[in-house]
């Protein structure tokens, strides 16, 4: 595995993130890890700009 600065990089992929994701509908968790549900992208992003974090796609 590798290191940078004592932090684990887990991967170094470029990830999509806010206006990236072109997916019709996503499953989003919040940022305690519960799980607000299946929504439109669009509607994930609002979600997101409302609690001031950015929308990130971790998986395909």
């Amino acid at each position: 595995m590798n290191q940078f600065w004592g932090c684990l990089i887990i991967s170094s992929k470029e990830l999509q993130t806010n206006g990236q994701i072109r997916d019709r509908q996503v499953r989003v968790i919040g940022p305690t890890g519960n799980q607000l549900g299946i929504m439109s992208s669009a509607q994930a992003l609002q979600k997101a700009m409302e609690m001031n974090l950015d929308l990130v796609k971790i998986a395909p």
